[in-house]
């Protein structure tokens, strides 16, 4: 298993961004501006593979979630606001480095909505 934090680190450095940068923008859920930072948030999803061959994988997302949230209150949550997105978020027609912004819109928005506290992205995922 890869740590977010890991992954976060090798994207930054592919698209000339500062991990602190990510991980400030993460946890207070707000979208990426610069087209580098966009970039590194879709990196992110590639290289962990909840974007896999054009397909975001929301299964893989929920699968992690146990990684992310301690309680289990907070996992069904998470479950939940990825089926929401899974079935809000399209892609199609977007440019790659717009699929992460994509993607932190709804997650961020939806979790608001349920009140879900920020996942610890310093965790560890499969």
């Amino acid at each position: 298993m890869k740590k977010i934090s890991a992954v976060i680190e090798e994207c930054a450095k592919e698209h000339n961004t500062q991990k602190a940068d990510i991980i400030t923008m993460l946890t207070t859920q707000t979208l990426p501006q610069s087209q580098d930072l966009k970039c590194t948030v879709t990196c992110y999803l590639e290289k962990s593979e909840y974007l896999k061959n054009g397909q975001l994988d929301w299964m893989k997302a929920k699968e992690n979630n146990k990684f992310k949230y301690a309680d289990e209150e907070s996992i069904k949550k998470a479950d939940g606001v990825a089926d929401i997105c899974s079935k809000q978020v399209n892609i199609s027609g977007l440019e790659k480095c717009d699929i992460g912004n994509a993607v932190l819109k709804c997650l961020y928005e939806e979790s608001d909505k349920v009140q879900l506290a920020h996942p610890d992205f310093l965790a560890k995922s499969s």
